[in-house]
């Protein structure tokens, strides 16, 4: 009889899993006591700086700003968003929505430091890049430059289950919100910014924390198994053994609510500044 396990894991329990991770790696442990780890703004990481604290937010699902949602590509208003959380020599450093990001400490940042932030989608050759709506690239479009000139550890903390088929060259040049027709688009029109760095998925995480060797076999279910991943595991018995006790252990994390909404999108920071360039045709209250 064999050894090897199956598991499955919802989206919050592939992103508490991945959490622990992160917390887990020296370059972050480093960072947050001797240096400066910046967590940009994404659902992953509310997960991944709940275990590097060892405490729960009091937020967590504020730490977001675009999403997908089943009406399109939309955005947290800066009301519903947690603050912004950057750690410098052991000290937290919570930033309110507008008032401050990782990019106030980028001059002084270096080799020994990390920022942290997820994307939107993997290529078939582990690209990975996210979407923004801003023609500034928005927080990714502060960080990608500098992290690469001055050799900035960037962390990139994602569910496998946003692998993709298609490569980012086929229709990287074709997103874009001078490519997409603002009367015709599902929520924000967005261009699409690769991103360069350490991916940890589920498969990475399974990896650091146990040992055991994690592929990638199915993902989507229905219900409660939507968007869920199937991890078929195998190794040395005792890295199985830790790797099913270790699934387990998160097995029952909470389902992350919906992003709360402006009760008119016309009221949107993003489709209130017309610099921005963006318009929403199609998501409506």
């Amino acid at each position: 009889m064999g050894n090897n396990v199956l598991v499955v894991l919802t989206p919050e329990e592939s992103k508490r899993l991945i959490g622990k991770a992160v917390a887990s790696m020296p370059a972050v442990k480093k960072a947050k006591n001797e240096g400066i780890l910046g967590f940009s703004r994404c659902t992953t990481n509310a997960y991944v700086i709940e275990e590097v604290l060892g405490r729960k937010m009091e937020n967590p699902h504020g730490y977001c700003s675009g999403y997908i949602s089943g009406k399109g590509l939309c955005a947290v208003q800066g009301q519903d968003m947690s603050s912004l959380l950057v750690i410098e020599k052991g000290k937290e450093n919570w930033h309110k929505p507008g008032e401050g990001n990782i990019s106030l400490y980028l001059d002084r940042m270096g080799a020994d430091d990390v920022i942290v932030k997820s994307g939107n989608m993997i290529d078939p050759y582990g690209n990975v890049a996210c979407f923004s709506p801003n023609p500034g690239g928005g927080e990714i479009g502060l960080y990608v430059t500098p992290s690469l000139s001055k050799g900035i550890k960037f962390i990139i903390p994602m569910s496998i289950n946003k692998s993709i088929p298609t490569p980012l060259q086929k229709f990287v040049g074709l997103m874009g919100t001078g490519n997409i027709s603002p009367d015709r688009c599902r929520g924000l029109r967005c261009g699409v910014i690769p991103m360069f760095g350490e991916l940890v998925t589920e498969v990475e995480a399974i990896a650091m924390l146990t040992g055991a060797v994690a592929t990638y076999v199915a993902c989507n279910g229905i219900a409660s198994g939507e968007a869920a991943v199937l991890l078929l595991i195998t190794g040395e018995d005792a890295a199985i053994a830790a790797a099913w006790d270790l699934v387990e252990s998160i097995k029952g994390e909470p389902p992350m609510p919906e992003p709360k909404r402006v009760s008119n999108c016309d009221d949107c920071y993003i489709l209130k500044n017309g610099a921005l360039g963006n318009k929403c045709a199609t998501i409506r209250s």
